[in-house]
């Protein structure tokens, strides 16, 4: 092969553009989510648990015993937390998970306030927000309330059970590596939010 002919070969001046470009947003993507990348790669790399998220039992009155309980299967690491930084609990048991209601999730989280139930939260991958949507208005039915508009940056879906609320993200966003949560609040601190 001759100088000439691998001139022919090459890509022309667009396309290097075009893949320095792709390359460029890639790192930007991937170096503004380094904090998250280690439960991308738990949930890629680790044998981790399917759950039911018991929805329509979760209760306010509930403690760690009977949410243990709730979730079988799902071995659940407890910490204590700071409840004033992050507004939820001051005790939460979370999981590594594979899927939650046969869509794929990446953890699930239960925070307690004062030994009882107050919320929890299930993070779903950006590629499956819309199968966990479908997931949830086939077992839940259609959302009592839909926003229009956004609320500190997101629009919301929220359907009432017995014990409580569940909401979730009405758009997946813009980055790919980011992720929708499906949270539960307990009857106390629920509020339709149309």
């Amino acid at each position: 092969m001759n100088a000439s002919s691998f001139a022919r070969l090459a890509l022309p001046r667009s396309w290097s553009f075009a893949i320095g470009g792709a390359v460029a947003i890639a790192a930007s993507v991937t170096f503004a989510n380094l904090p998250r990348l280690h439960v991308y790669l738990k949930y890629w790399g680790a044998q981790s648990p399917r759950i039911h998220m018991p929805y329509e039992s979760l209760s306010g009155d509930m403690d760690e015993k009977a949410l243990r309980a709730a979730v079988p299967g799902v071995v659940l690491n407890c910490i204590a937390e700071d409840k004033a930084r992050n507004g939820l609990g001051d005790r939460v048991c979370y999981s590594s998970l594979h899927a939650a209601d046969d869509a794929p999730a990446l953890t699930v989280a239960f925070f307690f306030d004062s030994g009882r139930l107050a919320h929890s939260v299930v993070q779903v991958p950006w590629w499956t927000h819309h199968a966990a949507a479908r997931s949830l208005v086939a077992r839940l039915g259609m959302p009592e309330a839909i926003q229009d508009r956004p609320v500190r940056g997101s629009r919301l879906v929220q359907w009432r059970v017995a014990g409580g609320l569940v909401e979730f993200n009405r758009d997946p966003g813009w980055d790919p590596l980011g992720w929708s949560a499906v949270y539960w609040k307990a009857e106390s601190r629920a509020q339709l939010r149309p």
